[in-house]
């Protein structure tokens, strides 16, 4: 007689009690894998938000600070309107007049045993008054080796150029030691030696032009060995 062995091999019931136990051990494994690459690439993450957030700040300072300077502006004006007639506005708002350049300005380091590097306008818009006065427009610079004619109509080799637009001019603004003024400074290609008794004379040239009033005013500078 034959019969079915049913105790051979195990148990069905144990054989399904056992895998749930182990794919939950599978489970919680990976689990650990992903939570120790989570926390690097939430370190990360936050780092670059932390990041976004250091220059959003910084830029809303900025927006405000502006802000705040337009609305000093309108109130000015606002005012100024309420307080006099068009022509005391007028005759009361400074305009530049003409523009001069430093003596100070020329090639740069200052010191003549060192080798040119670059050079640098120093220049002062100015009213009728004679006074410095914040300009809004575009600069022209520009920067000539000469010889020993010197003049508007002199020849020589252009060592350095540049415009300043508007806003470049502004952020140009300085004032301290040497007084309120505009710096400008163009790199030379190649540096210059200026040796005892051969150093070339620059010829510095500026011109702006009044974006307010649509008015151009140059200036030159004769720049001798020192």
């Amino acid at each position: 007689m034959i019969t079915d062995d049913l105790s051979v091999g195990p148990s069905p019931r144990r054989t399904r009690a056992a895998f749930p136990a182990a794919a939950v051990c599978l489970s919680l494994a990976a689990l650990a894998g992903c939570t120790v690459g989570g926390q690097r690439s939430s370190s990360a993450e936050n780092d670059r938000l932390r990041r976004e957030v250091i220059a959003l700040q910084e830029r809303v300072r900025l927006l405000e600070g502006r802000e705040r300077e337009l609305s000093v502006q309108l109130a000015q004006t606002t005012a100024s309107l309420a307080a006099a007639s068009p022509a005391e506005i007028i005759d009361a708002t400074p305009v530049v007049t003409s523009i001069e350049i430093d003596s100070l300005s020329g090639f740069s380091p200052a010191d003549p045993a060192r080798p040119a590097e670059s050079v640098v306008w120093y220049v002062r818009p100015l009213d009728g008054y004679g006074r410095f006065v914040q300009a809004v427009g575009a600069m022209a610079v520009e920067a000539i080796i000469v010889d020993s004619t010197v003049g508007s109509a002199a020849s020589g080799t252009v060592i350095a150029a540049r415009t300043l637009s508007p806003r470049e001019l502004r952020d140009a603004y300085r004032s301290g030691l040497m007084g309120t003024h505009y710096t400008v400074e163009v790199p030379l290609g190649a540096h210059i030696a200026r040796p005892p008794g051969a150093s070339p004379t620059l010829l510095l040239r500026a011109q702006f032009t009044d974006a307010l009033h649509g008015a151009v005013h140059t200036q030159e500078r004769v720049v001798r060995p020192r």
